[in-house]
């Protein structure tokens, strides 16, 4: 039968290691913790200038941009009004409750 938890809580299990690898971190690489490694980043990015290729066709590039400009002003737009939106409707019912606490305080 399983012990109590009180009497359980002052001793603790033993850990045994069984040497299996649930995920190999041999290959990464530890992150500077105050400075990054500017040259590290320059140099993949320069790499990935070089190779990126579609595998399929090399002569055609990997990314390709997929919209024109009219189209993004049209996504940008949308998002600017999307968020007025709901800046005004925040605004209006901040407004509201002000109104409500004004006249509830000159009511007492």
């Amino acid at each position: 039968m399983a012990q109590p938890f009180l009497e359980r809580m002052g001793k603790k299990d033993l850990y045994e290691d069984d040497g299996r690898t649930i995920a190999d971190m041999s290959e990464v690489e530890r992150t500077p913790l105050l400075l990054p490694n500017i040259g590290r980043i320059r140099k993949v990015r320069a790499e990935r200038k070089g190779v990126d290729t579609n595998e399929k066709d090399p002569e055609t590039p990997r990314f390709e941009p997929s919209m024109d400009k009219k189209e993004r002003k049209a996504y940008l737009g949308g998002a600017v009004s999307a968020s007025l939106l709901i800046a005004l409707i925040y605004l209006g019912a901040f407004a509201i409750l002000v109104v409500l606490l004004l006249l509830i305080w000159r009511a007492f």
